[in-house]
């Protein structure tokens, strides 16, 4: 069977949905003949040689939901080659997000739905929301995220520090609750803490110029360091350093950081969205705050800070609950099963 990605040129950037493509492009690459097409302008579809190549070639073509913002690629999915079978992997789409399901995009997503023949969601929050808009049961595959080996290595914990260390792994993005989170923290500077930032910051430079001078304050006061894209081994001695993994987004589908923060015995405080409700749950691996109950947020943070006893038994809940976690195979195999079912191989 041939396969075929269309991925964003944002492809090499350490993000979730980025690093599930490449993950699922390996695992099948080793089972199938795969070819990725990295969408950077307009005119890769409007030539025409996209189109060619799926319909002589390819069996399974598989589109990354940010992808469909672009008008290009919306023709193109309208046109699309008969005989070949369309996977949208939903990483994030405006209709399944409570925040922006009434949205002009959500529409446009809407529409382009019955294009499709099947999904790969990575939660089955995402699934759920695919299925009320119409979409039939057997065209949905749940695909959890995995693991990478790394992840099930002994935790490393140096002594403990003389000040909780908080981090978030986060996209410096507007839709993260990054500000919000600024705020809540300086209204607790009467607390010993230290934040701990890891995410990317060149998808959105102008929010992220903004969210720098947010920081200026906490900066200054040796509260805050923001670390940017780091390599895995940084990654994961952050998470065994830390005490306690926080993430504001104001939505996940999934929350691949969560699962990671949670195998290094991180409890987990983050607002109840999306797939994270999935993974967490409230009052015995986490706490999970109602979306938009900022007070409620602060109050939790305040009682993480202030109690390492809870953080304790919260973490080691945490690291029992990532043992159910899938590996990156596992995952592959999930993909490549449900590829098999509806290509009829």
């Amino acid at each position: 069977m041939h396969i075929q990605f269309f991925i964003p040129s944002i492809y090499q950037l350490p993000t979730g949905g980025n690093i599930f493509n490449r993950k699922i492009i390996d695992f099948l690459s080793d089972v199938h003949a795969v070819t990725v097409t990295v969408y950077r302008q307009s005119s890769d579809l409007k030539t025409g040689r996209v189109q060619a190549d799926v319909s002589h070639k390819t069996h399974i073509v598989f589109v990354d939901s940010l992808l469909l913002r672009e008008p290009s690629v919306r023709k193109f999915m309208k046109r699309k080659a008969s005989g070949v079978r369309f996977v949208l992997l939903v990483h994030y789409l405006h209709l399944i997000d409570p925040e922006q399901e009434n949205s002009p995009a959500a529409q446009q997503e809407l529409e382009l739905l019955s294009t499709f023949d099947g999904f790969v969601t990575t939660s089955g929050f995402s699934a759920e929301k695919l299925i009320r808009q119409g979409v039939r049961f057997s065209k949905v595959c749940v695909a959890q995220p995995g693991l990478d080996l790394i992840y099930r290595t002994e935790i490393r914990k140096n002594e403990p520090a003389p000040i909780p260390l908080l981090l978030t792994v986060s996209s410096i993005l507007p839709g993260k609750g990054l500000p919000e989170f600024i705020s809540i923290l300086e209204k607790q500077a009467d607390l010993d803490w230290q934040w701990q930032i890891v995410g990317e910051a060149g998808l959105d430079r102008e929010f992220y110029r903004k969210f720098d001078r947010h920081l200026e304050g906490l900066r200054r006061a040796g509260r805050v360091v923001y670390h940017g894209s780091i390599v895995l081994s940084k990654l994961v001695r952050l998470y065994d350093e830390a005490d306690l993994f926080v993430l504001p987004s104001h939505f996940e589908s999934c929350s691949m950081v969560s699962m990671e923060a949670m195998s290094r015995g991180l409890p987990v405080l983050a607002y109840q969205v999306g797939g994270l409700q999935e993974i967490v749950i409230n009052g015995q691996n986490g706490y999970l705050i109602p979306p938009g109950n900022v007070s409620e947020f602060s109050r939790s943070l305040w009682k993480l800070i202030s109690d390492p006893g809870l953080r304790k038994q919260l973490g080691e809940n945490a690291l029992l609950s990532s043992r159910e976690f899938p590996g990156w195979e596992d995952t592959g195999n999930t993909v490549n099963n449900f590829l098999m079912k509806i290509s009829h191989f």
